[in-house]
């Protein structure tokens, strides 16, 4: 008689050792915020990122890309690095020329951008240049 042989288990492909990081430039467009939000939450779903820092994430991302579309010059960054204690969101243009943080009136349909990233954020910041607007959020680990 043949004695069978157990299978070998099922194992579960690795999901890949943070620190993850994705990058995208592209030209400005009105479409691009959009674009944009879907990217960061298919690569923050695909990195296991947990609700609701994932929202706070995309929220982040369509204010920062949407200030660069808007206010900037040229061609636009993206680059999201995300580790098991933060994330680091950066986007960059070829404009000088810093945002800023401002309030906007209750009668303003716009403006609130950075006082979303603000309020979302540990820290922000801009570079030396002025072209790469820059934002660390915590993500929960130790």
């Amino acid at each position: 008689m043949i004695t069978p042989t157990p299978a070998e288990p099922y194992r579960a492909p690795r999901i890949p050792p943070r620190p993850h990081l994705f990058e995208v430039a592209f030209l400005p467009g009105p479409e691009r915020v959009a674009q944009m939000r879907r990217l960061t939450t298919a690569y923050l779903r695909y990195w296991q990122v947990p609700e609701p820092l994932q929202s706070d994430m995309v929220l982040v991302v369509s204010e920062l890309v949407t200030n660069a579309i808007q206010h900037g010059k040229g061609q636009v960054g993206l680059r999201i690095k995300s580790t098991d204690t933060r994330a680091l969101i950066e986007v960059s243009d070829e404009n000088p020329d810093p945002p800023r943080l401002r309030l906007a009136t209750d009668d303003e349909v716009s403006g609130r951008g950075m006082l979303i990233v603000d309020s979302l954020a540990q820290s922000w910041g801009v570079s030396r240049d002025g072209m790469t607007t820059w934002c660390n959020l915590a993500t929960g680990g130790s």
